[in-house]
């Protein structure tokens, strides 16, 4: 029971820091603007139409498959270490979630930008201007 305690308040630690080095990560990657010095190709607008979609489609499987782990684990009984996995299994979709919405990068100045956008990819970059 302490793991769960331990891990419960990691979790909480870790939810409530996140926005504000989400925050800290964007303006830090704002001071320096640059101009756009280029337009962006039909296919690097192309692909990153299709990993705004990509990352939509996971952010709704994401919670169709733990909604229902949550569902499954409070409807039938199972052992402590059964919990403990499938909490890792969420935790791990979380992290890699994270991973691939923050890893979409403007073709021309490499802004991260998931740092502007909640989900898909915005219109244009915020910090060189170029428009998508």
């Amino acid at each position: 029971m302490r793991a769960f305690a331990f891990l419960g308040t990691l979790i909480a630690i870790g939810g409530a820091s996140t926005p504000f080095l989400i925050l800290w990560f964007r303006h830090r990657a704002l001071r320096d603007r640059v101009a756009a010095h280029r337009t962006i190709t039909q296919d690097e607008r192309e692909l990153l139409r299709r990993h705004g979609r990509t990352s939509v489609v996971n952010f709704v499987g994401f919670w169709v498959i733990s909604l229902g782990l949550i569902f499954a684990l409070s409807t039938i009984t199972v052992s402590a270490l059964a919990e403990i996995v499938v909490l890792g299994v969420i935790l791990a979709m979380v992290v890699g979630l994270v991973w691939q919405h923050l890893s979409t990068r403007c073709p021309v100045c490499g802004y991260r930008l998931g740092f502007q956008r909640a989900l898909g990819v915005p219109a244009r970059c915020e910090r060189c201007g170029v428009s998508f």
